[in-house]
């Protein structure tokens, strides 16, 4: 039995906490923790591998009453320990104080960023690491561009779909390692996850889907119709829709991963959107919605448009649906209820793509030059609704392909708009749609010109009533902790854990790499040669017979990839050509516990 460290009132909440069942010494509380570790395959585990991801499960429950606590925020990190570290009670009041943690801690609170590049190339974004050289935790590159994109939030992953090769890809949002998923598929095209984790890949060449377990295992296909078939998530998060060049859908419960209803609109459908029980089909012409509901999917309520439309979005409450065309300027608001037209509204230029909020509407204009926002309380029939224009940069080229660079940031209630162009995300806040706020908070994003941004929580998320998980991966080996808090009424527990791969491997706790070039100065469009270096804090070299290198620009879009090896002398070394003068920064593509470098290369 090991004794817990704690702070906070005798009441609060947190009270023991244990591994693998092995309850902690207990204390006067209401509710008790027990936190487990596993690994990849699900097998309890009681010291993780270094450099491993491994999942963290926490379950309180009430000690008294046997039932869990509802409406628990945990915010949670794991530190190394060491001479002079602070007690975890100190460290707990700190985060609370600054809101942030240590550097060498491993931050399991807020989101990462999924950013797929119109080169095929991938990269994992952490946006509290905006103020370093880098905010990049991982990346990928891959032979061909990706036809269907997701994410999976609960196990930290990032599925891709590639049509030709008939294959889905895995990459972890954790540490970037990619691995095969699924092959021999027809044709594959999108992508939907299911709470549970379980995956759903659209096939063209069946017109249907695909179903795996969360451990990849086959399970029985669905049909949808015949045709292309394609996904859009709901935009409540509770269900998704596959559809059919023919017409037909299923609307699929993403938390029970069943069939909700089935659709046969009798028309070819361009788009379709859904939240809640409200699904609404854009008819193949355009200038028609048809209005759905899961409970009674045969019946329908035809709405003429207000000008032609491509794509259509529901906010989240169900209430009402914007049909747009992505090359005009008319964006049709819909009462869903009542099947009535609201509002045509006439825009300063082509919507490409909707976000939504509680109190906001978000468009995106085809240029990239500015987002429009809503206030959706002025939504009314007869009634022109308030509209701000927030710009995010200089105005490009209208080629209509912006959509999925508006994205919520859920939990919280803002929203990311990517200007492709400038290589920046800004971050929108609910205010904006009621007043002139300019965007204050932006993100970097760099690697290669955005195409398709998503967001996945890394927070404790409760997976059931009482019981919280997330995934995380330690760079260090050693001893380490895992602090838990509820907050400044709450209490603060501590965990010990043991990272396995310390002096025993011969491996250094903390490796850096340095990029030294061979002969003088760095030019542009010379290839030269530089050698590489991993090191540790005290400058002993890592041993590695090659280092994969990613190579990103950091003022324009461009990343090369490059194969450092040893040379004669016994130093790793690399070839290297870099297109233009600038920034880039240097990264091992496999193993991201070693902390980048940048070059500056002159004319």
């Amino acid at each position: 039995m090991r004794r817990l460290r704690h702070a906070g009132r005798a009441a609060a909440i947190l009270a023991a906490l244990s591994c693998a069942g092995a309850h902690a010494d207990t204390f006067q509380s209401s509710l008790t923790a027990t936190v487990s570790l596993t690994d990849g395959q699900g097998n309890t585990i009681e010291r993780p591998e270094r450099g491993s991801p491994f999942r963290i499960g926490v379950v309180l429950m009430d000690a008294v009453t046997g039932t869990p606590p509802k409406g628990m925020l945990l915010q949670a990190w794991i530190r190394p320990l060491g001479d002079g570290a602070m007690s975890c009670q100190d460290a707990a009041r700190a985060f609370r104080v600054t809101r942030s943690i240590a550097e060498d801690s491993v931050d399991l609170n807020g989101i990462v960023l999924a950013q797929l590049n119109r080169d095929g190339s991938f990269g994992i974004v952490d946006p509290k690491l905006n103020l370093r050289s880098s905010n990049m935790i991982g990346a990928a590159r891959f032979d061909a561009q990706p036809d269907g994109f997701a994410v999976d939030p609960r196990s930290q992953t990032a599925y891709f779909a590639f049509a030709d090769t008939g294959t889905v890809e895995a990459v972890s949002l954790v540490d970037g390692a990619r691995k095969p998923f699924a092959k021999d598929l027809h044709r594959p095209t999108d992508i939907a996850v299911g709470r549970e984790g379980d995956v759903w890949v659209a096939q063209a060449g069946t017109g249907g889907l695909a179903h795996f377990s969360n451990r990849g295992e086959r399970l029985p296909d669905v049909g949808v119709g015949s045709g292309g078939v394609a996904i859009v998530e709901a935009s409540d998060g509770s269900t998704f829709f596959a559809y059919a060049a023919d017409g037909s859908g299923v609307l699929v419960d993403r938390a029970a991963g069943q069939e909700r209803a089935r659709v046969h609109s009798g028309q070819g459908i361009t788009s379709a959107a859904t939240a809640g029980a409200a699904l609404v089909l854009l008819e193949r012409d355009g200038m028609r919605a048809q209005i759905r509901f899961a409970d009674a999917p045969k019946s329908s309520q035809s709405v003429p448009l207000a000008g032609p439309a491509a794509r259509v979005a529901i906010d989240p409450s169900g209430t009402h649906a914007f049909a747009f065309s992505g090359s005009g300027n008319i964006v049709t608001i819909v009462d869903i209820a009542t099947a009535q037209v609201v509002q045509a509204v006439s825009v300063d230029g082509a919507v490409t793509d909707m976000a939504f909020t509680d109190r906001a509407v978000y468009l995106m204009l085809a240029d990239q030059s500015a987002v429009l926002a809503i206030d959706p309380a002025t939504i009314a029939l007869g009634r022109a609704p308030s509209i701000r224009r927030v710009p995010i940069g200089v105005a490009g080229a209208d080629t209509g392909t912006t959509k999925g660079l508006l994205v919520p940031l859920l939990p919280s209630r803002t929203v990311l708009a990517v200007n492709a162009e400038s290589y920046t995300g800004f971050i929108l806040h609910e205010e904006m749609a009621i007043g002139d706020v300019p965007p204050m908070d932006s993100v970097r994003l760099r690697g290669g010109v955005p195409m398709a941004i998503k967001v996945a929580d890394r927070s404790f998320r409760e997976v059931s009533p009482g019981r919280y998980e997330t995934f995380a991966r330690i760079a260090r080996p050693g001893q380490h902790e895992l602090v838990l808090t509820t907050g400044i009424a709450g209490m603060t527990v501590c965990f010990p854990i043991r990272v396995e791969g310390a002096a025993s491997e011969g491996r250094p706790a903390k490796l850096t790499l340095r990029v030294t070039p061979a002969a003088g100065g760095l030019r542009a469009g010379v290839r030269q040669t530089v050698f590489v270096d991993v090191v540790d804090d005290e400058g002993r070299a890592y041993s590695a017979e090659s280092v994969e290198l990613i190579v990103p620009s950091l003022s324009f879009s461009w990343t090369g990839r490059f194969i450092a090896r040893r040379d004669g002398g016994g130093r790793l070394a690399a070839e290297i050509l870099l297109p233009r003068a600038g920034t880039y920064a240097v990264q091992p593509s496999a193993n991201q516990a070693i902390a980048p470098a940048t070059l500056e290369v002159g004319s």
